[in-house]
């Protein structure tokens, strides 16, 4: 049921991997009770869906019992468990509670630092998402340090003409703009329009 409720997420199908991961869940439950590793899984899956189709604070819910659930079975240090912080941290984010969004966040990244080298691909969402959360905060600064991170993973990762290196420029720029830096924010939007005819 969560391998089809993978494919239905990917393709933009939430309601359908809804229902599937509500199966997932129904089956685990009766297969092997409420504390297994799959089960945490399934109520981590449920929250990504619910925060795509809007609905905060169902996605709140669930995402907090996976994080109880990987506590108990897992400990504190295993990946999963950051997973659930940076989880955590997009649901505050949707809220607007962008203090307790980068709590969560920073408690994720003190896990991942453990288990994902400094280039691993992982690291480029996350920091996207944190440079969101500093951005809705006018930290301006912190913003831009943690967008340059991704990017600079990006370049390592993909050279410096991917498609998603241009959409980190577009975002550099929009923080330049909103620093006032317009000719800056020019000069990043001129580098994300280059990449993006290549392509």
């Amino acid at each position: 049921y969560q391998n089809i409720a993978f494919i239905h997420y990917n393709i933009g199908d939430y309601s359908q991997s809804i229902n599937s991961t509500k199966k997932s869940i129904e089956f685990l439950k009766k297969s092997f009770g409420d504390s297994h590793p799959g089960l945490a899984t399934s109520y981590h899956n449920m929250s990504e869906n619910l925060l795509k189709i809007g609905d905060i604070n169902k996605a709140e819910q669930y995402a907090n019992i996976s994080l109880k659930l990987r506590l108990s079975i897992l400990g504190t240090e295993h990946v999963d468990v950051g997973h659930s912080y940076n989880l955590l941290g997009n649901v505050f984010f949707s809220k607007n509670q962008y203090t307790q969004a980068n709590e969560s966040y920073k408690k994720a990244m003190v896990i991942f630092e453990q288990h994902y080298d400094s280039n691993h691909p992982h690291w480029v969402k996350f920091y996207s998402d944190l440079a969101e959360n500093y951005r809705a905060q006018k930290n301006l600064s912190k913003a831009l340090e943690s967008i340059r991170k991704s990017n600079d993973i990006l370049f390592e990762l993909f050279g410096e003409n991917h498609p998603d290196v241009a959409l980190n420029l577009i975002n550099i720029a929009k923080i330049y703009v909103e620093n006032g830096e317009y000719k800056k924010a020019l000069k990043f939007l001129d580098s994300a329009g280059n990449i993006l005819n290549l392509n």
